[in-house]
């Protein structure tokens, strides 16, 4: 009876001599199939030699007995010092339904990271362990869960093991050691500085037009800052360096000085909120700020942080900004400088939150935007000491202020919503700015119920119509993407291709705005050449009315002197 179904499978092998060797060979491997289509799949599936059972790109081997039998256990290259690119590698197993399931999420990041490094010029390479094909390979390297990720920087057998589930382009990158100086070097974004500049001058030039058809007067300081752009520029004179400097001073500020503002270690409520704010910033900050260096000395060393002041001196002594740097990028007055600074450090925050989401690999992996804006409440409250200002923010956001509540609390994850966290933080600042304004004229009037004029209340606000006329509608009202698009441009320390995308959409969106003005006053010719005095322009077109008026009452007078001479009106009054 045993004979039959041999006989059976015996025959099956010789009519279907490949079935079951294309049945294993599919479950060793996820990603080999995809290898032929590089442009959609990065990742390269580490293959069995077709020599014996030795691995491709071998390097280091270990001799070890079985029975009579000596088999060499092969490290492949990728995973040694030999290698001379930055990598990214998955280890799995293709029979692990995770592992099936992170597949398409792993071919997606390795295609988006590998653009974004390519940004920063760095190349980074992603590779997959099968450990049903190696599993030798993967005992040697301890590998007991799938999947698992290991980040290699290039030329180095050392790694930083990951999640699977938050893995993160900004983490890698972070691992890979890229690291660009913003706080005291611009030279490495010039090129795209230049580029963001001319549509600033451009911008500008044509705001300067609309104002003119308004009969409105052009100011020496505002010519100046058309005529007189620096080149590496931004909208309101600031340079991505005095922005990141800015933000930075301010955090080691508060961590010298608003962390422990009493005895003893810090208190519960405290603690929890100081550790979730540094996990935030190192989370999401953009992986190339130094400031990181700080942020992971102190969530290193987190439990002598919490309980010992002098333990989180010594980490900002030591890998805080430079001690020659001051507040200089957003006011000529240092007394404001930490609070300037805080503001900056804030906005950043909320553009890199959006940033992260967008280039998240997993729904795991993606910051709710209601959580850091609960965090940005709950840190003001433990470590802002200014009351009045701290009092007046968190009754804003107990009341859902710029209807927060709901544009934060949306349940559909999409860009769009991730972009109202940035948003809702600045229309909060511009409240501030318009309270402080008021606040300032009432001291100055000597007290009373003070009400701003509306020009005193745009001036209060920013953007200015000026920096960004396409920013702002007539009624007040503003669009909120050119908003975001003005935000990222500013606060993404990074001059990539999405910025100098924005800057032309901001451009564009400026002569747009300049056709509504031509057809509301009139086409005035086209904008003038640069390097024009436009205060010279405002005296030509009042000067010569005047002039004519001149001309005219000079030339009645005289008139009448001579009626007085020949004394032909006393005939005409008879």
């Amino acid at each position: 009876m045993m004979f039959l179904p041999r006989l059976i499978f015996l025959v099956t092998l010789l009519i279907f001599p490949g079935f079951s060797n294309e049945e294993e060979e599919e479950k060793l491997y996820l990603y080999e199939g995809e290898l032929e289509r590089k442009d959609y799949n990065p990742v390269q599936d580490l293959l069995v030699s077709p020599i014996g059972n030795k691995i491709s790109r071998e390097t280091d081997s270990e001799d070890t007995e079985d029975g009579d039998k000596k088999k060499s256990i092969v490290t492949p290259q990728i995973l040694t010092d030999q290698e001379k690119k930055n990598r990214v590698v998955e280890f799995y197993a293709p029979w692990c339904p995770h592992c099936q399931d992170f597949r398409y999420h792993y071919i997606d990041f390795a295609r988006n990271c590998s653009s974004l490094a390519k940004t920063y010029g760095m190349d980074v390479d992603f590779h997959a362990v099968s450990c049903t094909a190696h599993k030798k390979v993967c005992k040697k390297e301890k590998i007991n869960r799938y999947p698992t990720i290991r980040l290699y920087p290039a030329e180095s057998a050392n790694y930083t093991e990951v999640k699977f589930f938050e893995i993160h382009c900004f983490t890698a990158l972070r691992a890979f050691g890229l690291e660009l100086d913003y706080e005291e070097d611009d030279s490495k974004s010039n090129k795209e500085t230049t580029t963001i500049q001319n549509n600033h001058v451009a911008i500008m030039k044509t705001n300067k037009n609309n104002l003119r058809k308004q009969g409105r007067r052009i100011s020496q300081q505002e010519s100046s800052r058309t005529n007189g752009v620096i080149s590496k520029y931004r909208r309101d004179g600031r340079t991505k360096s005095q922005i990141s400097n800015d933000a930075f001073l301010s955090f080691d500020f508060a961590m010298r000085q608003s962390v422990y503002t009493e005895e003893g270690p810090l208190k519960n409520s405290t603690k929890l909120v100081f550790v979730e704010w540094i996990g935030l910033l190192k989370q999401a900050l953009p992986p190339f700020w130094k400031i990181h260096n700080a942020l992971d000395s102190i969530a290193s060393n987190i439990e002598n942080v919490i309980t010992d002041e002098d333990a989180l001196i010594e980490i900002m002594d030591r890998d805080g900004p430079s001690h020659q740097l001051n507040w200089n990028g957003c006011t000529n007055d240092d007394s404001h400088g930490y609070t300037c600074g805080l503001w900056e450090l804030f906005h950043i925050l909320t553009v890199s939150v959006v940033e992260w989401n967008v280039a998240a690999v997993t729904p795991r992996s993606v910051i709710p935007v209601e959580q850091v804006a609960n965090l940005l409440s709950s840190y003001i409250s433990e470590f802002f000491a200014c009351e009045v200002c701290r009092r007046h923010f968190l009754s804003n956001f107990d009341a859902c202020s710029q209807d927060r509540c709901h544009r934060l609390g949306n349940s559909d994850w999409s860009e769009k919503e991730w972009k109202q966290l940035p948003l809702w933080l600045w229309e909060e600042h511009n409240d501030v700015n318009i309270r402080l304004k008021r606040e300032k004229k009432e001291r100055e009037q000597g007290g009373g119920n003070v009400r701003l004029t509306s020009e005193e209340t745009w001036d209060a606000k920013w953007p200015s119509r000026y920096d960004c006329p396409s920013c702002w509608n007539s009624d007040g009202t503003w669009d909120d993407e050119i908003i975001y698009k003005y935000l990222r441009l500013k606060y993404w320390p990074m001059d990539d291709a999405k910025n100098t995308q924005y800057a032309k959409e901001i451009q564009q969106a400026a002569h747009l705005t300049q056709s509504r003005f031509d057809d509301d006053y009139g086409d005035e010719g086209e904008l003038e050449e640069e390097g024009i005095d436009e205060e010279m322009d405002f005296r030509i077109l009042v000067g010569i009315p005047a002039l004519g008026l001149i001309t005219l009452v000079v030339a009645t007078i005289r008139k009448q002197i001579q009626l007085d001479r020949t004394g032909r009106h006393k005939k005409m009054d008879l």
